[in-house]
């Protein structure tokens, strides 16, 4: 039986371009996800988080599935297929309500279409969530269940998405999909995560994954040769950023070390001397009537594109070319008042919330700063996946720290 599922694994590594090469684990490194599942096995410290990520996949598994052909949009394709959300801060002009919409930052007009915007975000938690439980506690019931989900919205012609975000966040009366609407994106990079952990299940078929990893590159080319692709890797603020961030997770994910080098490129070239100055801050986010909000994010995505790089031996840190920052200044800026929002006296029109924040957990296991990770652990447990699967990495450092 062992002999038979060692050469089932190893046909499957054969199959499969996401597995073959060390960087598979996307936002972990190798040793950090064999140290999680090794530990989650044994150490009693474990327990509580343990119960909390079976708990949360137990929900899970009642949820879903997900597809933009389930909810017919607005799209001017006609094309059920394609994904259509709207921009969050356009509102009906008061003075001409049948025209154009106008613009109110930081305001979300909780009333335009919001369909296959809250499924992609569905989705892509709950694969995560079930990827981890798969992993940690091994339930394959979990894995068997977040496959069926990435079925239906990547793989099934009759459910698939087009690989594509050309209608992304659009404006009634203004456009029928932006470039800022790549931002939409950004969570695929979540549910990447979970594809990677489940990339030893030996029950997934084979051909289900090449289709999924045909469907990423497909929208990875779009990504970086569509008009809008372009736009939004040319922005000047966190949407360039999680452009960025969305195409190196994606590129980690396939194997493609070319990609995953020109995103280092464009983070040395353009993000850190466009963006973030020498004390720290990034100007077009103090701008926003949501300050501290988008000034924490961004730094959330430059975590992400240095962890990523990290996995590939780059590091991106501590890179500051004159007259700019570093993402290390950036950090320092933002990270007393992500702990003490009260102190932040810039514009901030709705409430900040710290919890929501990965950017100390990242940034504190890449550089080794257990300041960061304490404030991590501090901060209340947010309900989205990646939060407790970064927490039981940074417990499992701790708790693997005697025997290194």
């Amino acid at each position: 039986m062992a002999r038979t599922l060692t050469l089932a694994w190893l046909a499957l590594l054969w199959t499969s371009p996401s597995m073959a090469h060390e960087n598979a684990y996307l936002l972990l490194r190798a040793e950090e996800a064999k140290s999680i599942r090794k530990l989650a096995a044994k150490d009693p410290d474990m327990v509580e988080l343990l119960q909390l990520i079976r708990a949360r996949a137990g929900e899970a598994m009642k949820l879903g599935p997900w597809s933009v052909t389930f909810a017919p949009s607005k799209a001017p394709s006609g094309d059920p297929h394609d994904y259509y959300s709207e921009a969050p801060y356009w509102w009906p002009d008061p003075s001409n309500p049948d025209g154009p919409y106008i613009r109110r930052d930081g305001e979300v007009n909780r009333n335009r279409f919001l369909a296959h915007e809250t499924a992609l975000n569905d989705l892509s938690n709950t694969v995560l969530t079930l990827a981890t439980a798969w992993y940690v506690l091994g339930d394959t019931a979990c894995a068997k269940r977040a496959a069926e989900l990435v079925r239906v919205w990547f793989v099934d012609p009759r459910t698939r998405m087009n690989p594509h975000l050309e209608y992304a966040q659009a404006v009634p009366g203004r456009s029928t999909g932006r470039p800022a609407g790549i931002i939409d994106g950004k969570e695929f990079i979540w549910l990447l995560q979970g594809l990677a952990l489940m990339r030893d299940w030996i029950d997934w078929p084979a051909a289900e994954q090449r289709a999924i990893q045909d469907w990423f590159r497909r929208y990875l080319q779009w990504l970086t040769t569509s008009n809008n692709g372009m736009k939004e890797k040319a922005a000047t603020n966190n949407h360039a950023t999680w452009w960025t961030a969305q195409m190196m997770a994606i590129a980690s994910y396939l194997g493609d070390s070319t990609a995953v080098r020109a995103g280092c490129e464009h983070f040395r070239n353009h993000l850190v001397p466009i963006q973030i100055q020498p004390d720290g801050t990034c100007p077009r986010e103090l701008a926003r009537t949501r300050s501290l909000s988008y000034s924490a994010m961004n730094m959330d995505g430059f975590t992400v594109i240095c962890r990523i790089a990290r996995t590939w031996g780059e590091d991106l840190y501590a890179f500051a070319p004159p007259g700019a920052g570093s993402v290390v200044r950036g950090i320092e800026f933002v990270l007393p008042f992500v702990l003490r929002p009260a102190e932040w006296h810039r514009q901030q029109i709705t409430p900040f919330h710290p919890e929501q924040r990965i950017f100390m957990a990242l940034a504190g296991l890449d550089l080794g700063r257990e300041d960061l990770l304490r404030h991590y652990l501090e901060l209340p447990r947010a309900a989205d996946a990646i939060y407790p699967l970064l927490e039981l990495v940074i417990r499992s450092r701790a708790a693997a720290a005697p025997e290194q």
